[in-house]
C-alpha cells in the first residue's frame, strides 16, 4: 500500500437483522467477524448484505440484483471477501468470484459449515470444473473444518486455510465449579439437533438430574409441551449476548446433532470457553474438538442409551478434570487468533 493509503474491502456477508429468521451460527458470527476488522487501522471496510429479505425463496432475487450490480461495484475494492453459506456455494460465491477475477481483485472466500464436499461431489462434472476455476482460483480459501482442508487439499491453484468457529476469551484461568448435575441444550430446537434423544435418555434419570433446552422450536419439530417432561424444561429463545450468561449456570453441554449441515457449533466453543464439558456425536467434524474422554464425550448420533450412559459417567470426582480440559481446548478457537488469520490474507 503506497503512501499508507487504506486496503479497501468489501466483506460480503448476511449478518443478523431485525427479522428473527435472519439470526444463525453463520450470521452471528460474520457479524463478529466484521466487528473485528472494522477496528483494524489498516483496512477500510464496506459491508454488503446479501439478502435484504428472508422470506423463503425471496433471496434468489437479492442474488440476481448483486451479480447485476457487482461489475461496478468490485471496481473500488482492493479485496473481495466472501463469506458463503450453502445456499450460495455452487451458485452464487463462484459467480461473485468470476467477476472479481475479470476485475483483477484479491479473492478471499470463506466457507461456513462442514457440508462443501457433500455439494461439490453431488455436482456433475461440468459444474465441478466451473467450481474448480472459479472458487478454487481464489487467492484463499477458508474452510470451518481441517476435514475439508484436507480433502480439498488436491486443488493446487488457491492457498487453503482453516478457520475455525471461534469465541472471546471469558476466563483468564478455568472456573472451579461443583457438579451438580445440571445440563443444557443450546441450539435451534429441531429433531436434527438430537432433542428427541435427549429427551429419551432423561426418561430413565431420576429427579437429581435436570436439563433445560433453549433455542426456537422448529415449524412442526415440538410442541412446547413435548420438551416439558419430568426433569427437561423449555426455556425459550437466548439472545446471542446472553449465552455465556446462561451456560455459567449448568455444568455440561448436550448437543446430540446428526444435522447435515453441521460444521463446529458455536455453541460448543462458548461452552469450551468457560471449561463446561460437553456430550455430543461422533458426527462431521465434532471430532476435532471434543476429544472422547478428554472435556466430553462423543457418541453415536441418535443412541439414547449411549447418551445416558456418559450422563452417568460424570460425577463430582472426575468433573473437576473435565471442566480443566474442556476449558484448555479452547485456545485454538480464540478470536484474536482465528480473526488475525482472516486479516493476514488481506494484507498478503
Amino acid at each position: 500500500m503506497e503512501n499508507h493509503r487504506k486496503l479497501r474491502v468489501l466483506f460480503l456477508a448476511n449478518i443478523p437483522v431485525p427479522d428473527k429468521r435472519s439470526i444463525g451460527g453463520a450470521t452471528v458470527l460474520s457479524e463478529r467477524i466484521l466487528n473485528y476488522l472494522i477496528k483494524k487501522n489498516s483496512l477500510c471496510i464496506e459491508h454488503y448484505q446479501f439478502r435484504k429479505n428472508w422470506r423463503p425463496k425471496f433471496q434468489i432475487l437479492d442474488f440476481i440484483i448483486l451479480l447485476i450490480k457487482a461489475p461496478v461495484l468490485f471496481r473500488k475494492f482492493d479485496v473481495i471477501s466472501i463469506h458463503s453459506t450453502p445456499d450460495m456455494n455452487i451458485s452464487l460465491s463462484p459467480l461473485l468470484v468470476w467477476i472479481a477475477r475479470f476485475n483483477n481483485k484479491k479473492i478471499v472466500v470463506h466457507f461456513f459449515g462442514g457440508n462443501f464436499d457433500n455439494q461439490y461431489n453431488s455436482l456433475p462434472s461440468v459444474l465441478k470444473s466451473f467450481i474448480n476455476n472459479t472458487i478454487f482460483r481464489s487467492d484463499y480459501v477458508l474452510f470451518e473444518t481441517k476435514n475439508l482442508v484436507k480433502k480439498f487439499n488436491f486443488q493446487k491453484t488457491t492457498s487453503l486455510l482453516w478457520l475455525p468457529n471461534s469465541r472471546e476469551t471469558v476466563f483468564t484461568e478455568n472456573r472451579k465449579k461443583k457438579y451438580s448435575k445440571k445440563f443444557v441444550f443450546i441450539s435451534r430446537v429441531i429433531k436434527e439437533k438430537g432433542i428427541g434423544t435427549i429427551l429419551k435418555a432423561f426418561e430413565n434419570l431420576d429427579a437429581s438430574y435436570s436439563v433445560d433446552i433453549y433455542g426456537p422450536i422448529g415449524k412442526g419439530d415440538y410442541a412446547e409441551e413435548e420438551l416439558n417432561k419430568r426433569n427437561c424444561k423449555y426455556k425459550g429463545v437466548v439472545p446471542a449476548n446472553r449465552v455465556i450468561e446462561i451456560l455459567k449456570k449448568y455444568d455440561v453441554l448436550l448437543l446430540p446433532t446428526f444435522f447435515e449441515g453441521e460444521g463446529y457449533p458455536g455453541i460448543i466453543i462458548e461452552s469450551l470457553s468457560i471449561g463446561m464439558p460437553v456430550i455430543t456425536t461422533k458426527w462431521k467434524a465434532i471430532d476435532e474438538i471434543i476429544i472422547h474422554n478428554y472435556n466430553g464425550f462423543l457418541i453415536k448420533p441418535k443412541d439414547s442409551d449411549e447418551l445416558l450412559d456418559k450422563i452417568k459417567l460424570l460425577d463430582e470426582k472426575n468433573y473437576e478434570n473435565y471442566s480443566l480440559n474442556a476449558w484448555n481446548s479452547f485456545e485454538e478457537f480464540n478470536t484474536d487468533n482465528v480473526f488475525n488469520k482472516l486479516l493476514e490474507c488481506y494484507l498478503k
